[in-house]
Order: C-alpha cells, then sequence, then structure tokens
C-alpha cells in the first residue's frame, strides 16, 4: 500500500467506519453526481438499515458498529435429510 493509498483510504475509515461523514461523505457524493443507488434496496429491503445507518455523536461516534438486525443472524431451519 502506497502513502497515499494509506492515507487517503485506509486512515479516514478509521475515524469514520461507516464512511458517511465529512471527507468520505464529500468522497462519495463526488463520485455519484446522478445520486443513483445499488439495487439492494429493492431486492434486500431487510438490509435498509444497515445501508442507512450513519452513527454519530448521539449513537456514541463515528465508529459504532451497526446492532440492528441483520437477515443472517436470524435461525435457520434445520431440514430433514
Amino acid at each position: 500500500m502506497t502513502f497515499l493509498q494509506h492515507q487517503n483510504g485506509y486512515l479516514p475509515f478509521t475515524l469514520d467506519t461507516y464512511g458517511c461523514h465529512s471527507v468520505l461523505l464529500n468522497k462519495r457524493i463526488q463520485r455519484n453526481p446522478y445520486l443513483r443507488f445499488h439495487p439492494y434496496y429493492t431486492s434486500s429491503p431487510e438490509l435498509a438499515a444497515l445501508f442507512d445507518w450513519c452513527p454519530g455523536d448521539a449513537e456514541g461516534g463515528k465508529d459504532i458498529l451497526f446492532e440492528g438486525p441483520l437477515p443472517w443472524d436470524r435461525p435457520t431451519i434445520a431440514r430433514d435429510s
């Protein structure tokens, strides 16, 4: 990893885990001028809360992990062979 990759790619995520504040938010906006979004909102609506998660001071800081429900947290049903 080069110095610039480390400085501009890795380090900002150590301060803003989900990339939804200041530097990383501006980078995301610049890379998506037409405000397009990925199809997971429609194909996997159960992930919407994770995609919309942007922790701030009210949640405990920018590096707080998402603790909401996720599809893979559900118990699986054992199938008979």
